[in-house]
């Protein structure tokens, strides 16, 4: 899937506020890409930079 794809599969959803909450959404919507789409489309779900931040780091630590 190419990766504007990826991200425009991701429904609108509600910001989140709590680290585990936006964990849970990543883990819905994200897990499972391949690593470059993982990042992006985690950046495409966050609501504040911290959550771009965190869904950037787990596709490097995973292609680690």
């Amino acid at each position: 899937m190419p990766l504007v794809d990826a991200i425009a599969a991701v429904d609108s959803v509600d910001p989140v506020a709590r680290e585990g909450d936006f964990l849970a959404l990543w883990h819905r919507h994200c897990a499972k890409l391949p690593l470059i789409q993982m990042a992006a489309v985690g950046g495409a779900l966050a609501d504040r930079f911290a959550w771009i931040f965190a869904a950037g780091y787990q596709g490097a630590v995973r292609h680690c």
